[in-house]
């Protein structure tokens, strides 16, 4: 009989990895449709709709879909833990495998949305998000620029943003853009080598944010502004990092 792992057989070091097998991407052909991947994969058609955040059941053919892994509940195994282990936010992993308790049954599969879904980016997307990097971190240092880099990819990550870079770029709330530059045209100046270096690395898993999802300049945001409610995870230059 499965039996329930609490949190706090955690707490007392009770703690044995899992591994999971890596994630993949895979390219909708004519005709296929989520169940017809997800047989083929052996994952649920709706894990794989929740991975990639669709708000439809149909896909296009063409449509580049990521694939979650797969690992197997061991002894000890929580969803808090999982998510440090595997580099994936919480609520992401909550969302994904619709598991909302951190108890979970031995032997029972938890899916893992490892990766970024860059496997669709293109050169033009790339250099968007340099662009990004080079106009939101200007006079910052090198690793504020990785920070800023970084909060994209862990937006991208989240279940409450769009899945793509490009997408968590342009996004805008209402007539407000997520990002300044988007508006006010600094992102369609030339970004320098060290913003495309900066983005290459937070793409490559360097992430100095502690997985923020939001930055700001202090000294340009009222006291009363709701981003300053946020958590605050670090400071680096005149940005800080929240999520």
């Amino acid at each position: 009989m499965k039996r329930k792992i609490a949190l706090l057989m955690m707490l007392f070091g009770v703690m044995f990895g899992g591994v999971a097998e890596a994630s993949s991407s895979h390219t909708a052909a004519n005709g296929e449709s989520l169940y017809k991947i997800g047989e083929k994969y052996g994952i649920p058609w709706e894990v794989i709709k929740r991975t990639n955040q669709l708000q439809s059941d149909r896909i296009n053919a063409g449509q580049t879909l990521l694939i979650p892994s797969k690992h197997v509940v061991q002894r000890g195994d929580t969803l808090w833990n999982l998510s440090r282990t595997f580099g994936v936010p919480l609520a992401k992993l909550q969302f994904v495998n619709n598991e909302y308790d951190d108890l979970l049954n031995i032997g029972d599969t938890v899916y893992i949305p490892t990766g970024v879904q860059t496997q669709s980016m293109n050169e033009a997307d790339l250099d968007l998000f340099a662009r990004l990097v080079n106009a939101e971190a200007k006079g910052e240092p090198y690793e504020g620029k990785v920070a800023v880099a970084s909060v994209v990819l862990n937006r991208v990550k989240s279940p409450e943003f769009p899945n793509t870079i490009r997408g968590v770029i342009l996004q805008y709330y209402g007539s407000i853009p997520a990002f300044s530059p988007v508006d006010n045209g600094e992102i369609h100046k030339p970004a320098d080598d060290e913003a495309r270096r900066a983005v290459q690395e937070a793409l490559n898993g360097k992430d100095p944010t502690f997985d923020a999802l939001y930055f700001y300049n202090p000294d340009l945001v009222s006291p009363t502004n709701w981003i300053r409610q946020r958590t605050v995870t670090v400071k680096i230059g005149d940005h800080v990092f929240a999520k």
